[in-house]
């Protein structure tokens, strides 16, 4: 950065400026954490994340839990071979 700008923007409305972060959270039946974590990461004051989750083949309610947050994360699913 020898331009000398700041790094992210002063502006807390805008996420124009601000790096993305990704996480990504792998899970298999976590049904018992899955609330939890998953707020953990949406609540963060810095506003511009991506969420993947990544359901290894899961048994239990997860998806259940996971579809209320349909517009706030990406789910991507496979197979537990």
């Amino acid at each position: 950065m020898s331009s000398g700008e700041p790094l992210v923007t002063t502006d807390p409305g805008s996420t124009a400026d601000l790096p993305l972060i990704s996480v990504i959270m792998p899970y298999f039946n976590g049904e018992a954490y899955l609330h939890k974590a998953v707020d953990s990461v949406l609540q963060q004051t810095y506003s511009n994340v991506e969420l993947i989750v990544i359901d290894d083949g899961s048994t239990d309610a997860s998806k259940h839990i996971l579809a209320e947050y349909t517009d706030r994360l990406i789910l991507l699913e496979q197979a537990n071979d």
